[in-house]
């Protein structure tokens, strides 16, 4: 029978095979029973029951309780509600558990914030007092949302993260540095203002994970980056988790990770999820709106199903905010020009429901994770295919 032993939870079987470089797309699903309860008096999560893609389905079948995890994580990740590990989550946990550098390729929403931070909570020691992780992702929103995951997760485990980014005031920051953290969640800018300054360190870091590499090197983060590895000293651990992998990529990940696995969840061909509808209309600029409101009609009639309506400007999210709310929709918007305590309360309202209707930029919204998204409206059609495809992987 299983039971704890070392403070880890022994699974009765381990079925976790080697750790393989390539999977089907799939991801966490079908569950292990409503509340049911472990060997060891872990209490499992009810089963999820929304619809998924087959980003989050096609598993091997593994449980959390293969990878040898600490108790008190597996309390954290169970009630976090993770049934079982998605298809990136099977891939990329044994591997970094093992302490082998990553070059991971998986889309948003396929558990991919999981894979990294599981493993980082397992092999900190909490004992060390001083910023051990260090997590690069390239707006606030994904650092406010790597930062709670890391919270949810390791809420049983004695480890403290924070996040730090622009746009808020520098001294909450410093405190919080101050206080003593093991995981930082950080965006480039914000972070190297803060080493500038003296007010943390990465020389004792020895996990480095950078998410949505490809975006922060859209957004010009190239030389930031560098300089923050460079003050990272050379026996650590890389992940990297991109969405693609165009040139610059590769010659970052040939540069800074030392012999990395190579993880890819689905096609290496860059693609939408085929398990999500996509309806394209082509209409003269002007009559997009009136399309809008239509569209709004027939799939928002409710007023409370959670719809997400992409813009490529700022401005242009700005005045759609002012449409729709002079119309009677409960809706906002996340874009650069708002202040980021205006951003957090836009995002946690849709998250939760009380405003079921946001509106967004490609960059204010890359990487984020909202449960239940049931329509993406793309307004605007975006620059490029990588963020078509970021758009539509909610």
């Amino acid at each position: 029978s299983a039971g704890a032993a070392g403070g880890r939870y022994l699974p009765p079987q381990s079925r976790s095979g080697p750790a393989t470089t390539t999977a089907a797309s799939g991801g966490a699903g079908g569950g292990a029973g409503g509340g049911e309860v472990s060997a060891d008096g872990l209490k499992r999560p009810a089963p999820d029951t929304r619809l998924k893609t087959e980003d989050v389905t096609r598993t091997k079948g593994n449980d959390f309780e293969d990878y040898y995890l600490k108790r008190e994580l597996l309390m954290g990740i169970w009630e976090k509600g993770f049934e079982k590990p998605s298809p990136i989550q099977e891939e990329a946990i044994p591997i970094a558990l093992a302490g082998r550098s990553i070059l991971a390729r998986a889309k948003n929403g396929t558990g991919k914030t999981g894979a990294f931070c599981i493993p980082v909570l397992e092999r900190v020691d909490p004992s060390k007092d001083y910023i051990q992780a260090m997590i690069l992702v390239p707006t606030r929103e994904l650092a406010l949302q790597t930062a709670k995951v890391c919270d949810d997760l390791g809420r049983e485990v004695d480890v403290r993260n924070t996040c730090v980014f622009g746009g808020m005031p520098k001294h909450e920051q410093r405190s919080a540095l101050r206080a003593g953290v093991h995981i930082v969640s950080a965006t480039p800018g914000r972070l190297l203002d803060l080493m500038e300054e003296g007010s943390l360190t990465l020389d004792r870091v020895t996990y480095l994970v950078l998410d949505e590499a490809d975006r922060m090197l859209d957004m010009g983060f190239e030389r930031d980056i560098r300089r923050i590895i460079s003050r990272i000293g050379r026996e650590r651990q890389t992940l990297m988790f991109s969405a693609t992998w165009p040139p610059e990529i590769r010659k970052i990940a040939d540069e800074f990770l030392r012999e990395p696995v190579r993880v890819t969840v689905g096609s290496e061909d860059l693609s939408a999820s085929h398990s999500v509808k996509q309806i394209v209309e082509v209409l003269a600029p002007d009559a997009r709106m009136s399309r809008l409101f239509k569209l709004l009609e027939k799939y928002h009639a409710s007023r409370k199903n959670r719809i997400l309506v992409f813009v490529l400007y700022k401005r242009e999210a700005a005045n759609m905010e002012r449409t729709l709310t002079g119309r009677g929709f409960n809706a906002a918007a996340i874009h650069g020009d708002k202040t980021q305590e205006g951003r957090n309360r836009a995002l946690a309202d849709f998250k939760s429901g009380r405003c079921p209707l946001l509106i967004a930029t490609d960059v204010a919204a890359r990487g984020l994770d909202v449960p239940d998204v049931e329509y993406v409206i793309n307004y605007s059609f975006p620059l490029t295919t990588e963020d078509y495809v970021h758009r539509i992987g909610r």
